[in-house]
């Protein structure tokens, strides 16, 4: 996932404004930041399931299958 914004920031600033505000407000940024903070748990699951990650790694091992010696 290639995307400008980073989901972690984007919950931690959710929650400073969440912070700042009150009554309806306040619950619509900590919903925000769960929103945010899920999407990180998600990218990052994503991430570590991925097949082309798995066949970069993969490949890497048949690449090097010994440890380079005296280099």
């Amino acid at each position: 996932m290639d995307l400008e914004y980073d989901p972690t920031r984007e919950a931690v600033a959710a929650m400073k404004l969440a912070a700042e505000d009150n009554g309806a407000e306040r619950q619509r940024w900590i919903t925000a930041a769960l929103a945010w903070s899920e999407l990180t748990r998600l990218r990052g699951a994503v991430e570590e399931a991925s097949p082309k990650r798995q066949l970069v790694a993969g490949a890497r091992r048949s690449a090097f299958p010994y440890p380079l010696s005296g280099c």
